[in-house]
């Protein structure tokens, strides 16, 4: 709601500033949770499912972690631009996205199967992050001109 009333009151500045703060903050909170969940997971996976399935877990987890990273950071950009009233320019990211997700998805799972998976998830999101911060600041920048 901040968001929307900064843009809506042309206070590009106020917007800017918010949209850093958030970021910096989600990604501190975010990356504390992130290390303190790596921390546990394994200790967590042996005494849950056993020794053997927290070997192969383990490394499948720290992916996902890492994917759940950026797709937490990438709620800033996107409700950035939702703000901005970019519906269009949100959902035409995340339609190319799938269209170029879905055979990866496939070709990464016979390949390496679930970490395979679980890799390109994360990557998937990161590009997420990076598409939707680089479409937010074209939207700062060209309300700023």
């Amino acid at each position: 709601p901040r968001m929307t009333h900064l843009f809506s009151q042309s206070s590009t500045e106020s917007s800017q500033l918010l949209y850093k703060r958030a970021i910096r903050g989600l990604g501190l909170v975010m990356g504390f949770i992130i290390m303190l969940l790596a921390l546990v997971a394994f200790p967590a996976i042996k005494i849950w499912l056993g020794l053997e399935f927290a070997l192969r877990a383990y490394p499948l987890t720290i992916v996902l972690l890492i994917g759940l990273f950026f797709n937490s950071l990438a709620l800033i950009p996107y409700t950035a631009i939702q703000a901005r009233g970019g519906v269009r320019t949100t959902g035409l990211i995340h339609v190319v996205e799938i269209i170029l997700y879905i055979p990866a998805l496939y070709w990464a799972v016979m390949q390496w199967g679930l970490l395979g998976a679980a890799v390109l998830w994360s990557l998937r999101t990161g590009l997420d992050l990076l598409f939707l911060h680089v479409a937010y600041m074209k939207y700062y920048y060209d309300s700023h001109l």
